[in-house]
């Protein structure tokens, strides 16, 4: 049997509802993780960290000329607004997850 013909194969579906129900745990455990490292000393120093460093750019944005330097710019400035965003986006999966499982199991 070649590997396209694996793929051909019927998959348990009490397997896949494993699968999907690890990877929403997991999701619910991240978005813990996130939630306690923002509470923590280093989260909100990163935090503030980042968004001092994204007013800093945008302001020199604002007057630098020089295209290098206003892309390095550019690119400081994404991910200053990116990882908070990132950690962010992992709280709301969690919380979604959550809502999800406790409407199932209300069910």
């Amino acid at each position: 049997m070649g590997l396209e013909d694996h793929w051909k194969q019927p998959v348990d579906p009490g397997i896949i509802a494993k699968a999907i129900e690890r990877v929403a745990e997991e999701t619910i455990i991240l978005g813990d993780d996130v939630a306690n490292f923002l509470k923590s000393n280093i989260g909100q120093y990163l935090m503030a960290r980042a968004q001092v460093q994204l007013v800093s750019n945008l302001q020199e944005l604002t007057t630098e000329t020089d295209l290098e330097k206003i892309r390095i710019l550019q690119f400081n400035i994404h991910l200053a607004q990116a990882i908070p965003q990132w950690l962010h986006d992992a709280i709301e999966s969690a919380r979604s997850e959550l809502e999800l499982k406790y409407n199932q199991e209300g069910e």
